[in-house]
C-alpha cells in the first residue's frame, strides 16, 4: 500500500504539516529492532542473516547468543555469554546498528528501578558495557529503534503517569535527555517504527503507536522541526490489550489483540488516515499475548494461542493467509521473532522446561520445526 506523498513545498503553516513527502519505496538499510512479541524477556535481532538473542534472565541477568557457524545443517550456537549478572530489570528491547561500515547488535534494558540502560557492540565484536539512556525517571516500558542515515539508536519511554517521551543517541554514544511527545496521555502500552522521508537529503524519522488505559490506539511521528504530530486516532472503542507495528512499503502498519483474543492489523493510508480494521486470518482463534509483525515487502505475524501453541500468518490488510502451526513444543515462557534480509522469519522461544530453542522456513511459509539450542541461564 503507497502511502499518499505530500511535496515539500506545501507548507500549510503548522508545525503538523511540516514533514516531507514520503516515498514508497522501503528501506533497505540492514538496521532493525526487534521489540516486538518479546515478552520482555527475550529479544533477537538479524546481523546479515543471521539471528542473534539476547535474554534478560529471571534473575535480572542479561545474556548474547548467536549463530557460530550457519553453514553447519542445523546452524551451531557460540553458547549464552553473560552482559551483566544480577543488574535487575523488567525488559529488554534489542536492535542493530553500524558500527564502521559492519552491522551490530544492541540491547536495551529497563532495570527494575525504572532506569534504562544501552549495551552495543564495538568494531571487534566485543560488548562495551551497559550505559545510562535515562536515570531517575521512573519509567515503566520502552520501545525502540534505529534511525538510518544518522545510525542512531532511540528509545520511546512511558512513566506511571502514563506520559511518553523520547530520547536519541548522538553520533558520540551520548543520550539526549528525555522530551515530551505525550502528556497525560495515559499510555500503557508502546510500538515505534522508522518511516523514510522524501527529500534532499533523505531523511528517516521515528514513529510510535501508543495503547493507552482505555484500550484505544493512537499514532504520532516526528515532523522535519523535530515536533511531533497531533496524536491520531487508530482505533477508538477497539478494546485492544497489546499492540505491535511495522513500517510496510514505508508506510506504518499496527497489529493488535483484542478482548476477544483476536488479532487484527490497521495501514496509514495517508498522513492521519487510516484504512480501517482487517482480521489477520481467521477469528477465534485465542490468541492471548501481542503479535509481532516483521516485513521488508510481506507482513509476517506470530501468535500464541491458550495451549501455548505458535502459529504464523503472512500477507496483508484483508488478504491474510490461514494460521500455520510451527510444531510441537514446550509451553513458551518468553518468545522473539525477528526475519532475515530475504524476508524469512525466525522464531524463538525460552520453554517452561528451561530450554532455548528456535524455528526457521526451510522454503516459503514451510517452517523446520523447533529446534533446541541449548538450556537457558536461570540467573
Amino acid at each position: 500500500m503507497r502511502a499518499t506523498t505530500r511535496a515539500a513545498n506545501q507548507d500549510s503553516g503548522n508545525p503538523a504539516d511540516r514533514r516531507r513527502a514520503r516515498s514508497a519505496r522501503p528501506a533497505v538499510e540492514p538496521l532493525e529492532t526487534r521489540n516486538l512479541l518479546s515478552s520482555g524477556m527475550l529479544a533477537a535481532v538479524n546481523q546479515y542473516g543471521v539471528p542473534s538473542q539476547f535474554l534478560l534472565s529471571p534473575g535480572g541477568s542479561v545474556y548474547y547468543n548467536t549463530i557460530s557457524n550457519k553453514l553447519t545443517n542445523p546452524p551451531t550456537w557460540n553458547g549464552w555469554v553473560s552482559l551483566g549478572i544480577g543488574l535487575g530489570g523488567r525488559e529488554i528491547a534489542a536492535g542493530t546498528s553500524l558500527v564502521g561500515v559492519t552491522v551490530r547488535p544492541y540491547v536495551e534494558l529497563l532495570d527494575d528501578l525504572g532506569n534504562v540502560y544501552f549495551n552495543g557492540q564495538n568494531s571487534s565484536g566485543a560488548f562495551t558495557g551497559f550505559s545510562p539512556v535515562s536515570v531517575g525517571a521512573g519509567l515503566t516500558s520502552i520501545s525502540s529503534g534505529t534511525l538510518p542515515i544518522y545510525n542512531a539508536p532511540f528509545v520511546f519511554a512511558t512513566n506511571t503517569r502514563g506520559d511518553v517521551f523520547y530520547t536519541q543517541q548522538a553520533s558520540n554514544g551520548a543520550w539526549a535527555g528525555l522530551s515530551p511527545v505525550g502528556l497525560g496521555v495515559g499510555a500503557a502500552e508502546l510500538a515505534a517504527g522508522v518511516i523514510k522521508l522524501n527529500a534532499s537529503p533523505l531523511s528517516y524519522e521515528p514513529y510510535l503507536f501508543m495503547l493507552n488505559g482505555a484500550h484505544n490506539v493512537y499514532f504520532t511521528e516526528r515532523n522535519t522541526n523535530n515536533g511531533w504530530t497531533p496524536w491520531s486516532p487508530v482505533g477508538l472503542g477497539v478494546g485492544a490489550s497489546s499492540i505491535s507495528t511495522i513500517s510496510v512499503g514505508n508506510t506504518p502498519m499496527v497489529t493488535l489483540v483484542n478482548g476477544m483474543n483476536d488479532v487484527y492489523s490497521n495501514q496509514e493510508t495517508a498522513p492521519g488516515s487510516w484504512a480501517g480494521w482487517s482480521p489477520v486470518s481467521q477469528l477465534n482463534v485465542g490468541a492471548i499475548v501481542e503479535t509481532g509483525t516483521v516485513a521488508n515487502y510481506t507482513p509476517w505475524t506470530l501468535m500464541v494461542n491458550g495451549l501455548g501453541n505458535l502459529y504464523s500468518s503472512y500477507g496483508g490488510a484483508g488478504a491474510w493467509s490461514n494460521w500455520q502451526s510451527l510444531g510441537t513444543a514446550p509451553p513458551p515462557a518468553a518468545y522473539a521473532f525477528t526475519a532475515n534480509p530475504g524476508n524469512a522469519p525466525f522464531a524463538f522461544i525460552i520453554g517452561t522446561d528451561g530450554n532455548d530453542y528456535w524455528n526457521y522456513q526451510t522454503t516459503f511459509s514451510t517452517w523446520h520445526g523447533w529446534i533446541k539450542i541449548d538450556v537457558a541461564p536461570p540467573s
